[in-house]
């Protein structure tokens, strides 16, 4: 497996899968998790594939490839039947141990037998510290058997380690159970990373609206081949946290903004002149940036209201966050769900939908 930097898992530690703040070289922000994961499993299933190959037809090698295999298809039950035998045989070495511990200790986390899936995963984790999918299991099996300080703990160092992708280790532990934990807010706010957000100028972060697409791509340090794609959308998980979009002449023309998901599942947070929060209620918003252009209702009893300027129109969605909100939301107060910003010129398109 030396030539799968990220092995069967990701690393959590400071030498671990990095994804900066969005205005270093190499921040991607939607390059987190999901990407990574992907890449865990391919490493995974040709670094058990390898061991099968060498040992023959028996043995555990083989095992681990079929364990693998079944593990991709959610089969967990049978991933279990296969592995717990293999705790018996006496002379693993050291990469079979920690194949073994990891993937029983998932397949054992995804059929609820959390103290034993907590057991398996630490003795994986201290074979190899920087594993960071690894370490996103331990900390919700640790926090299903009540060892919060633990748990909140590996959430603290994977932030420190520079994840932008908080999807998994937000969700994986029971997200309304951890979200209601104040210390997870403190320390999603301790980790905060900056990200500007200026309704007056239809700015985000170090891009504006009319920008060439090319500029878009070189700001945000993406990949050359997003330069042709007509919209490009930042992710956590399955999670979108902001969609930028372009028109016929490759110019930015649109930026949508889910303000709750960016809260929840990243450390991003929006700053700008205006003061802007994800905490913000229409009557907060109006106080701010003075009486709207237009106001309307919108489905599921939200509320939207547009202010326009030369360069952007600016749309502010409002409605009732995911539970439990985050702090300084009441319960059951509408407050900021998404923004849009888009060129005056960009058309009559509905506020707050896609």
């Amino acid at each position: 497996m030396g030539t799968c930097r990220n092995g069967p898992g990701r690393e959590p530690g400071s030498a671990g899968v990095r994804a900066p703040g969005i205005t270093q070289p190499t921040a991607v922000p939607w390059y987190g998790f999901s990407m990574v994961f992907r890449r865990v499993l391919a490493c995974l299933a040709g670094a058990v594939l390898a061991a099968g190959v060498a040992m023959g037809q028996g043995g555990v090698g083989p095992a681990l490839q079929r364990a693998a295999e079944l593990a991709r298809s959610h089969r967990y039950a049978e991933v279990i039947k296969i592995l717990e035998p293999l705790e018996a045989v006496a002379e693993l070495d050291t990469p079979e141990q920690f194949e073994l511990d990891a993937e029983l200790g998932r397949a054992l986390f995804h059929m609820g037998r959390y103290p034993e899936a907590y057991r398996h995963l630490a003795a994986a984790l201290a074979i190899q510290p920087r594993r960071m999918e690894i370490g996103v299991y331990l900390e919700a099996a640790a926090w299903a058997t009540g060892r919060r300080n633990e748990a909140l703990k590996i959430f603290d160092g994977i932030l420190a380690s520079g994840a932008r992708d908080l999807y998994l280790p937000v969700t994986l532990p029971g997200e309304r159970s951890f979200l209601a934990d104040p210390r997870v807010w403190q320390i999603l706010e301790h980790h905060r990373q900056s990200l500007a957000l200026d309704l007056a100028t239809g700015s985000l972060g170090p891009v504006t609206l009319g920008d060439s697409r090319s500029r878009v791509v070189a700001a945000f340090h993406l990949p050359p081949n997003l330069a042709s794609n007509p919209v490009i959308t930042a992710r956590a998980g399955p999670a979108v946290l902001w969609i930028l979009r372009f028109d016929e002449r490759q110019r930015l023309d649109d930026i949508l903004i889910d303000v709750q998901h960016v809260a929840r599942y990243s450390p991003y947070r929006l700053e700008g002149p205006s003061g802007l929060e994800a905490r913000w209620t229409p009557a907060q918003a109006m106080v701010r940036l003075g009486s709207p252009a237009s106001s309307e209702s919108g489905p599921d009893g939200t509320i939207i209201l547009r202010w326009r300027s030369d360069v952007a129109v600016a749309v502010l969605e409002f409605g009732t966050p995911p539970a439990p909100p985050s702090p300084g939301i009441s319960p059951g107060a509408a407050s900021l769900l998404m923004v849009r910003l888009r060129r005056p010129q960009a058309g009559a398109a509905q506020p707050g939908s896609q």
